[in-house]
């Protein structure tokens, strides 16, 4: 009888056994979650530290930091195609930008009449640096329209990229610029392109003035949908622009 009674007394524990381990372990989190620590306290403390430094580059004393720019640049570029063929040519860029803190608005236009103009809307993050005036480093999302001068080369793609600055002294520095273009078909559905396009120059600050000047290469490739055969370009050249900061 005993040993009966003893085997089902225990027999409910067996089987509950798991269940009962895992409400102890629930409340041992729980505890751990909400338990202070000193090496947690000074972990939690220099987040707080670095938050707030980064808070301070990107709001001024009076708000959010308001910083806009517009520029023009004259460009001069050859054009080499897969068949060797060079085409000389020259062009002309414009770019505004409206900065609100970390967060900004770009627009770009840029224009090769033998050859192709070209628009872009980006929205940018600046995860370094306290403004566009100073050492920072961008990263970019945006839109493009590309037409060009052949026919069915009008496309519509989204980019990513990142734009990096660095000051040497208080008015000299180098910049650099990367843009990744998606693969896309053509309005007409003829054609498939992507491209790649990197940049990197020097500028000079005067004040809210800055002559800058850089060197540029963009590698396309097309391709045609209906018989796969591609076809590369290739742009590189300098342009010289001046830029005005508000």
């Amino acid at each position: 009888m005993i040993k009966l009674l003893l085997i089902l007394l225990f027999l409910p524990l067996n089987l509950k056994a798991n269940t009962v381990w895992e409400y102890v372990d629930s409340k041992l989190e729980k505890k751990e979650f909400k338990r202070w620590s000193l090496s947690s306290w000074l972990y939690q403390k220099e987040q707080f530290t670095l938050q707030d430094q980064w808070l301070a580059m990107n709001l001024g004393s009076d708000g959010i930091f308001v910083e806009f720019y517009t520029d023009y640049a004259k460009s001069d570029f050859d054009l080499d195609t897969s068949d060797n063929s060079n085409e000389n040519t020259v062009g002309h860029t414009t770019e505004s930008a409206l900065y609100a803190g970390f967060l900004g608005l770009t627009y770009r236009y840029e224009e090769y009449v033998s050859h192709y103009y070209q628009k872009e809307a980006a929205i940018n993050l600046r995860i370094i640096g306290s403004s566009h005036q100073s050492t920072h480093l961008i990263l970019s999302y945006g839109t493009r329209e590309f037409t060009g001068v052949a026919e069915g080369e009008e496309f519509k793609q989204s980019f990513y990229g990142g734009d990096i600055s660095l000051y040497l002294t208080s008015f000299l520095g180098f910049d650099g610029r990367y843009r990744s273009y998606s693969r896309v078909e053509s309005i007409d559905k003829s054609l498939e392109m992507e491209s790649n396009r990197t940049q990197w120059g020097v500028f000079l600050d005067i004040s809210f003035i800055r002559i800058f000047a850089y060197q540029f290469e963009e590698n396309f490739d097309f391709k045609l949908t209906g018989t796969g055969v591609t076809n590369e370009k290739q742009t590189k050249g300098t342009a010289t622009g001046i830029r005005l900061y508000f």
